[in-house]
């Protein structure tokens, strides 16, 4: 988990809603966490700010999974891929077959 934790989040340059709205998803993800044992996550230190960050960091880290005819199926993050420097206006389309 420390390496989803070392992403990039940009948390504030999201608009003031998104930033809110991340932060109630942090909310969210707190409530299950507290009812764990989730082993590994009794490491990190979870308050609202890190879990709204990681809620952040997952919205800008996450990549469409589509089908052939280009309909969402679902995101993916792959922690290889996020570590390229990308921007907010995609130039690449990477399908998968099978």
């Amino acid at each position: 988990f420390k390496e989803v934790n070392d992403l990039i989040h940009n948390f504030d340059y999201f608009s003031l809603k998104e930033r809110e709205r991340f932060k109630m998803m942090g909310e969210m993800a707190l409530s299950v966490v507290s009812v764990g044992p989730f082993p590994g996550l009794e490491l990190y230190k979870w308050d609202i700010a890190s879990a709204s960050k990681l809620v952040a960091a997952i919205a800008c880290n996450t990549f469409g999974i589509t089908d052939f005819k280009d309909n969402t199926l679902g995101l993916g993050m792959y922690l290889e891929a996020c570590k390229i420097n990308h921007s907010c206006q995609p130039n690449c389309h990477v399908y998968f077959t099978g």
